[in-house]
């Protein structure tokens, strides 16, 4: 696409591909276990599901990223000889920047990764918001299920994860 030898495919062509592809993984017994992974029953990846699921996390080498499990996350410089420079001799360099995440940013988080999962987000996660309230046509559509759980995509929800998140956020508990 970049050097203009094909053209980005239709809006409507990728949504038909993406719920084609979807319903073919899981006809060949594939279980959709996120909004893009698929594996064989027992055999999800734990590295990636550790991300989705708030699990901590060490990231090593440039441009890596670290999540203490709670509410703080690291990002290594880019850059590799200022890392190298860094960690070698105690330069005084920063060679990682340092994110708290504040209660706002922490449910975003939530919503976000845990959305993308077949589990879908529990109820403990919306922290007093209406979250009923805020996708409520989305389930009246079908593209959303909400039982005493909590809240999972389905069908062409999968479709939605960003739009459906999104009207999550600025909810106040």
């Amino acid at each position: 696409m970049a050097k203009g030898r094909s053209e980005a495919p239709r809006d409507e062509r990728a949504a038909e591909d993406f719920v084609w592809f979807r319903s073919e993984m899981q006809r060949q017994g594939w279980d959709a276990y996120e909004v893009s992974n698929y594996a064989k029953p027992g055999w999800r990846a734990e590295h990636n599901s550790s991300y989705w699921q708030g699990d901590p996390y060490v990231g090593l080498g440039p441009g890596a990223h670290s999540f203490d499990g709670h509410r703080q996350r690291r990002a290594n410089v880019r850059n590799n000889s200022v890392y190298q420079r860094a960690l070698a001799v105690a330069s005084g360099e920063d060679w990682f920047e340092l994110e708290d995440l504040n209660d706002q940013e922490w449910f975003h988080e939530q919503v976000l990764t845990q959305l993308r999962r077949a589990e879908g987000l529990p109820r403990a996660a919306a922290q007093g918001r209406h979250l009923d309230r805020a996708w409520s046509k989305w389930v009246g559509q079908g593209l959303m299920l909400a039982d005493e759980s909590g809240w999972r995509l389905c069908g062409e929800g999968w479709l939605w994860a960003d739009a459906i998140a999104s009207d999550a956020f600025g909810l106040e508990p």
